[in-house]
């Protein structure tokens, strides 16, 4: 007789974790050890009567040679009776995979390994904590132990790879099968077909035409806020009780939600960004257009880069997108008009600031930490408004002095320059030229690649025209820009159809789990660690599950260059900035 270790999660939240132990006859490995387990759970869920085939297992962790995996053994069956399982939900979630339910008992099980025994210590952190699994997280609320193992830190990494294995898998299957299948769809089911390999396509900008806040379980309009986090909201006490998933992270939201105050102070322009962050700029756009409108920025007078603040860029065809022409240079006077007063120079740093500035890094590049940095080192006033738009440059800038210094170094070793890779870019290509302002910023002697990768679907028809599969411009002595389009791994080789291997990608607001061609962006990283992946995002809890992607929760941080403005998110109460948050994939150091 030998004995399998197990944790039991209990519906109850009044039961503790417990570690368990299954018996088994060794020479009936297999057989006997899940028929031990099928009956310890009908007993648990006092269903002893039920046929215990209807016990399954769910996969959590696939085995492989660095994982032991992880298995939940539950009885699917009985949702509608039995209690939702929160703590094995929001274990899923920790791994991952954010749609699994869980109802009744649930029995987790590892593969048996030699190093340490299988407790319920190894999980409670999730279990009981949070599905975001960063240590000041767990910390905050209240875990003895915010140290998840490694084998579960890397959970989500490890699903999300094989999922697009999958993926893959399932393209080439459907690929070789559906030429003949095709074309005997209805014309309505190949307008859903298409629409589906649209990700931004029409399809999915009707599903964001809401502009008022929506209940989190049943999509209708809502306005009352969860009790317990005040980060989403619900119709009523049914569709809170209905949407019980959400009890997963309502711990893990108030402390998201608790850092408003901090996300929206900006001291230095508090007299004009006070404004932008008010209550009233969470809920709707139409205070950010009136406030642009005090500016003299209309969409009936402005052509410059203020027009994507107004129209976004609707997969390249919102009015603003359909008006841009990347082959016209603009002065900071041209394009921030009407506000042309109150701009920074359009010229480099003097070398003396080199010098005589106090916070710098290793390599001597300038540390700006915050928008007051900037704005006295530019002589901006602080009542200018162009922060709005440097978002993009400072950011960028920001991320190559705290996170790039070893291609930076490499870079200027071999006297070439620094080539980022900026993917999944859209409203960027309204203002390209507001780029030069990394190159001022920067040491005389680095210079800039920059290739903006835009997906076919995202350019606008007039400037496909333009650029056919590519264009490179001359924007400075020490910048080139160029724009390449199609789609990052698939369409596109990163290491030969864009000019040459990146020694960094950025992706702005890029929400990784949102479209499924970042899943190429992702994949590319994995095999190629050689080369530092920054992006940003719009909230703490996409930042947070997006860098699990890259085993690297730990590097989400708050972007001090985000956009001095709260936007609305009607999906739930998060606060919402462009380029709120920061985190870094296959992050270098310097020895």
């Amino acid at each position: 007789m030998s004995y399998y270790s197990a944790v039991c999660i209990s519906p109850l939240l009044s039961c503790p974790l417990e570690d368990i132990f299954i018996h088994y006859e060794r020479e009936h490995d297999d057989q006997q050890f899940l028929s031990s387990l099928q009956r310890k759970i009908l007993s648990l869920d006092k269903h002893d009567d039920e046929d215990p085939e209807n016990v399954i297992p769910t996969l959590l962790i696939r085995p492989s040679d660095g994982s032991s995996g992880l298995f939940a053994y539950h009885n699917p069956t009985i949702n509608r009776t039995n209690p939702p399982n929160i703590r094995a939900t929001r274990l899923a979630m920790a791994c991952g995979l954010f749609a699994m339910r869980f109802h009744g008992t649930v029995l987790i099980f590892q593969r048996p390994q030699k190093k340490e025994a299988f407790t319920a210590a190894q999980l409670e952190m999730a279990c009981c904590g949070s599905p975001d699994l960063r240590s000041s997280i767990l910390s905050s609320l209240g875990m003895k132990n915010s140290n998840a193992p490694r084998w579960l830190l890397q959970a989500a990494q490890s699903n999300y790879h094989d999922q697009a294995v999958v993926q893959k898998l399932a393209s080439v299957m459907q690929n070789r099968n559906g030429s003949s299948e095709e074309e005997e769809e209805s014309d309505d089911e190949v307008q859903v077909t298409r629409a589906k390999q649209q990700p931004c396509g029409d399809r999915e900008r009707r599903e964001f035409v809401s502009s008022v806040p929506l209940c989190l379980h049943c999509r209708r309009p809502a306005k009352e806020l969860c009790p317990g986090c005040h980060g989403v909201y619900f119709c009523n006490d049914m569709c809170r009780q209905e949407g019980w998933p959400h009890e997963c992270f309502c711990a893990t939201f108030r402390l998201y939600t608790g850092r408003r105050i901090e996300l929206s102070t900006f001291d230095h322009i508090n007299e004009w960004a006070r404004r932008l962050v008010d209550r009233e700029f969470q809920l709707s756009v139409n205070p950010y257009e009136q406030f642009l409108a005090e500016h003299g920025i209309t969409r009936e007078t402005c052509s410059s880069w203020w027009r994507t603040e107004m129209d976004g860029w609707a997969g390249g065809s919102s009015e603003s997108a359909q008006a841009v022409d990347v082959t016209k240079r603009k002065t900071y006077e041209e394009g921030f008009y009407p506000v042309t007063f109150e701009l920074p120079r359009e010229e480099s740093l003097n070398d003396s600031i080199y010098t005589t500035w106090r916070n710098k890094n290793e390599l001597g590049f300038l540390r700006l930490q915050s928008w007051q940095d900037y704005y006295l080192l530019r002589g901006i006033p602080e009542s200018s408004i162009v922060a709005l738009l440097m978002t993009f440059p400072l950011t960028l800038y920001n991320l190559i002095v705290e996170y790039g210094q070893v291609p930076c170094m490499v870079a200027q070793m071999l006297d070439r320059p620094l080539r980022i890779h900026i993917v999944g870019a859209e409203k960027e290509l309204n203002f390209l030229d507001i780029f030069r302002e990394v190159v001022f910023l920067l040491p005389h002697d680095v210079s800039l690649q920059l290739v903006f990768v835009v997906r076919q679907d995202m350019i606008p028809e007039k400037l496909k025209s333009n650029m056919a599969n590519e264009l490179e411009i001359p924007f400075h002595e020490r910048l080139v820009v160029t724009l390449v389009a199609g789609t990052y791994g698939d369409s596109l080789d990163p290491d030969f159809d864009c000019h040459g291997s990146p020694d960094i990608v950025v992706a702005f607001n890029a929400g990784l789990f949102a479209y499924p061609s970042w899943r190429n962006v992702v994949e590319y990283l994995h095999r190629k660690p050689s080369v530092i992946g920054m992006f940003t995002d719009y909230n703490e809890m996409s930042g947070a599950q997006c860098a699990s992607l890259g085993d690297s929760r730990e590097s989400v941080q708050i972007n001090p260059f985000r956009q001095p403005r709260a936007m609305p998110v009607y999906s739930m109460n998060l606060p919402q900035f462009s380029n709120g948050f920061i985190y870094v994939f296959n992050p270098q150091t310097l020895d």
